[in-house]
């Protein structure tokens, strides 16, 4: 059986860039039409999401990136549930303890609805991952890597967090009535290229695009905490380091305790 050997194809990078940014101007201009209601806002944001999904899934068929190399199996799922679990006990603990009176009084924060959390972490942030970070990023990597994996992921981090970035200017514009040439938009670009610096980072170290996705689903509706706290992405991240740590130090103890046996009969 033959296998068939993908060729890099830089016109699918292109048509789902082109598409990324067409689909929430058509999303919002339709949207004009419905009534401004909750239950649409949340059918919309899905929708969009839904169709995010199948571009993203389109360019990875048609390119040279794999699912496998960006973590979307079921061992990384698997990973990023419980990573997710113990970090957000940890992070919790720490809240309930201090109070996080350094940043937002506690009882601030408990205000996240099931069916915000469900759409923002599940839809939303899972999504926009697979597409900026899942295929982009590591596109863009794979272009420069031949000339210098360092530079490489450096031109990858920027130009994914540019667009990741650019990428939101409809929802500002459209949800929020920002004007495009106010102080306060360019602010909050500034900051979404900063989060997708992040983000991007955290991909780059975990290879686990569907812990990434949740961590964004969590920075946009907290478990607890305000909307963009960098505090659990930073947890998850030094649990990660943590337990790859002692992962390849009890790999190490263990190939010491038990070498391999060389000619044997």
């Amino acid at each position: 059986m033959e296998t068939t050997i993908k060729r890099p194809n830089n016109i699918v990078l292109f048509a789902t860039i082109v598409a990324a940014f067409l689909l929430p101007l058509v999303l919002f201009w339709l949207k004009s039409f419905f009534p401004q209601n909750d239950i649409y806002n949340y059918l919309f944001t899905i929708v969009g999401s839904l169709i995010l999904f199948t571009i993203a899934f389109w360019a990875i068929r048609n390119d040279t990136v794999s699912l496998e190399e960006i973590g979307w199996t079921t061992k990384h799922l698997l990973q990023a549930v419980w990573l997710l679990f113990i970090g957000w006990i940890i992070f919790s603990a720490i809240a309930i303890n201090f109070n996080y009176v350094f940043i937002y009084p506690l009882g601030d924060n408990l205000k996240a609805s099931l069916l915000a959390i469900i759409q923002q972490w599940f839809f939303v942030g899972l999504a926009e991952e697979l597409l900026i970070r899942g295929y982009i990023l590591t596109k863009v990597i794979k272009v420069f890597s031949p000339k210098s994996r360092f530079w490489a992921n450096i031109v990858g981090l920027i130009s994914s967090s540019f667009l990741f970035a650019i990428f939101h200017i409809p929802q500002r514009t459209f949800s929020r009535g920002m004007n495009l040439v106010s102080y306060e938009y360019l602010q909050d670009v500034i900051m979404l290229f900063i989060t997708g610096i992040l983000l991007g980072f955290v991909f780059l170290r975990t290879r686990n695009v569907i812990l990434v996705g949740l961590i964004h689903g969590g920075l946009n509706v907290p478990l607890l905490g305000e909307n963009g706290d960098f505090g659990p992405m930073i947890l998850f991240l030094i649990l990660f380091e943590v337990f790859r740590w002692f992962n390849k130090y009890h790999n190490k103890r263990k190939q010491i305790n038990n070498p391999v046996k060389l000619n044997e009969t």
